[in-house]
């Protein structure tokens, strides 16, 4: 991963563009990326798994509160 991080740094570096590059928001997963998205709102370093896992444990937080 270190080789990922010193990518995205590169990439903000020579694009002057470090609002792209982010901290991941699942609280398990400290991954620094680069945000490529076009509309700038990436919450995580990779959706298939921090993604998934952050949306799948809200789901079922809401499960438990509505008594389902």
């Amino acid at each position: 991963m270190a080789c990922c991080t010193r990518f995205s740094f590169v990439i903000a570096e020579a694009e002057g563009s470090w609002r792209r590059v982010k901290m991941c928001s699942a609280p398990d997963c400290r991954i620094v990326f680069y945000d490529g998205a076009k509309a700038r709102n990436s919450r995580w370093c990779a959706t298939a798994g921090c993604g998934n896992r952050m949306k799948t444990r809200t789901y079922r937080a809401r499960r438990r509160a509505d008594g389902a």
